[in-house]
């Protein structure tokens, strides 16, 4: 899938992107690309509270969900509400309001309708993190890019 070198360089931007924020946006691109994804983001805070730290999806897609879509994500709020270091498969949490609105018109649309989802941080203020992909065939939850 990829080399121990693009491997090593991608763990150095996020650790480099902990500290100088601006950096994500590197970060969150070379992992789309190394994991052949739409996009990625990282979110804080929970539910309608939420906001975008970073993300390389489409920009229609952004626009999107921040004028209608947010107040529906049922997966991020699956993954908000759950404990921090589990890694969710798309698939299983779109299943959860399947034919949805935000499935349905958001998801779909976008080829964000299968992914990996996980909350990174424990306390009140979350932080979250998702690689969207569209749906294929086999979920894209493969144990090689959980790992």
């Amino acid at each position: 899938m990829f080399s121990i070198d693009e491997f090593s360089r991608l763990v150095s931007q996020i650790y480099a992107s902990s500290i100088s924020p601006q950096n994500w946006a590197v970060a969150l691109t070379d992992v789309s690309r190394m994991l052949d994804a739409t996009g990625s983001a990282i979110y804080i805070g929970r539910g309608t509270g939420r906001s975008l730290m970073s993300a390389t999806v489409p920009s229609e897609a952004r626009k999107s969900y921040i004028e209608h879509f947010y107040a529906m994500d049922y997966v991020l709020d699956a993954v908000e509400r759950g404990p921090a270091g589990v890694v969710h498969g798309g698939q299983e949490l779109v299943a959860l309001k399947t034919h949805s609105e935000f499935e349905a018109d958001f998801m779909c649309p976008f080829e964000m309708d299968d992914g990996l989802f996980m909350r990174l941080t424990v306390g009140t203020t979350p932080a979250s993190v998702l690689v969207a992909a569209p749906k294929r065939a086999e979920p894209y939850d493969t144990a090689e890019r959980v790992k």
